[in-house]
């Protein structure tokens, strides 16, 4: 079947939840264009609000939609105890992902957020993200720790939740885990499995480790010119 039917298909069988969640939380005039799908939704929560900003037109965010198969299709849960979500622009959270929104909790994510499949956002109390970030598969971002934490004399040594902000063009790569305390300027790029809880005041670097320190300066991801050519490659190989 053409993929375009195949993609019509999934967003009709999945058009009464896309509705319920598009009118509940939306003005009238913005819901009525449908800009938020939904794919195989598990709703577990609907209180909070969920905003966008700026221009709307239909099928601006998609909620769970399959991109990339290496993970199961398990479409989007989602969560709202009370909080905020505000998106800037368009989105695209892939399959198999979960937003959890505390009650005090406000995630704000810019124009453009794209995730391939199985990212987990867990938002208590603040996260921002850019204009333009990636966050490869299996990818974890949370503000909170849900626990706090004593000394000897009985004291809280800490609070327990630390706010998050990701620069403009941010790559996330592969099982990163984004912690409490996280903030990075533009075009930060995380290694793949890195752990990162502080504040990265440089950009244009690479990150790695756990905790991630800068490992590489004057190094960017080119969103509009990022492609791997593989049949030169391969070519090349071929012929050595």
């Amino acid at each position: 079947m053409n993929y375009k039917y195949r993609r019509a298909l999934s967003v009709l069988r999945y058009i009464i939840p896309t509705l319920r969640f598009n009118f509940h939380y939306l003005p009238f005039r913005q819901a009525v264009k449908l800009p938020i799908l939904l794919y195989k939704p598990r709703l577990l929560n609907l209180s909070g609000t969920v905003s966008i900003e700026g221009p709307v037109h239909t099928g601006m965010i998609k909620l769970g939609f399959e991109y990339a198969r290496l993970y199961p299709n398990a479409g989007i849960q989602f969560e709202n105890g009370g909080g905020k979500l505000i998106f800037e622009g368009k989105a695209q959270i892939s399959a198999s992902s979960f937003i959890s929104i505390g009650k005090y909790g406000c995630l704000r994510l810019g124009d453009d957020f794209v995730n391939n499949a199985q990212l987990r956002i867990a938002c208590y109390h603040s996260i921002t993200v850019g204009k333009r970030t990636r966050f490869g598969y299996d990818t974890m971002m949370m503000d909170s720790n849900f626990h706090r934490l004593k000394n000897e004399a009985g004291e809280f040594v800490n609070t327990g939740v630390g706010s998050i902000v990701i620069g403009n063009y941010n790559w996330i790569a592969t099982r990163c885990m984004v912690m409490p305390g996280t903030h990075t300027q533009d075009y930060t790029i995380v290694a793949a499995n890195s752990l990162i809880n502080r504040t990265i005041d440089e950009s244009k670097v690479i990150v790695a480790g756990s905790p991630a320190t800068i490992k590489k300066r004057g190094i960017w991801r080119d969103m509009e010119d990022d492609q791997i050519d593989f049949e030169a490659i391969a070519a090349a190989q071929s012929q050595a």
